[in-house]
């Protein structure tokens, strides 16, 4: 198996759950985005491109629902990868985005999203 060099635990995402791409220059949203996998320091996502790729990236705000409406807004972030996915006939881009956090305040609310919206990869069932 190959080193892993991600810091923290990744998992699955159970419900549907998306992120908003936020430019530096404003705070529109540019590109709306779903979430594969999640963890502490980022997720990835897929998408459409609805602008020139190379646009770039200060904040994500990520949402889903499960019971509640769940959201996280303005999590500072940069993009580690994006790339196209080559077997989608709709030019689909996978994308990979590490949080830059700067509160503890957002860390827990990132902490709180991932427990309500995914499955933990160690306690699923081996079929």
């Amino acid at each position: 198996m190959p080193d892993e060099r991600r810091n923290h635990k990744r998992f699955d995402v159970k419900e549907r759950a998306f992120a908003c791409f936020i430019r530096p220059d404003s705070d529109d949203i540019f590109q709306l985005g779903q979430i594969i996998d999640i963890s502490k320091g980022g997720f990835c996502s897929h998408f459409i491109p609805t602008k020139k790729i190379a646009e770039p990236v200060s904040h994500v705000s990520i949402f889903g629902q499960t019971n509640t409406f769940l959201k996280v807004e303005k999590i500072p972030c940069k993009i580690i990868y994006d790339k196209k996915i080559p077997w989608s006939e709709l030019r689909e881009i996978r994308c990979g985005i590490e949080f830059l956090i700067h509160s503890s305040s957002q860390e827990n609310e990132i902490e709180e999203f991932i427990q309500a919206i995914t499955i933990n990869l160690d306690t699923k069932s081996s079929r």
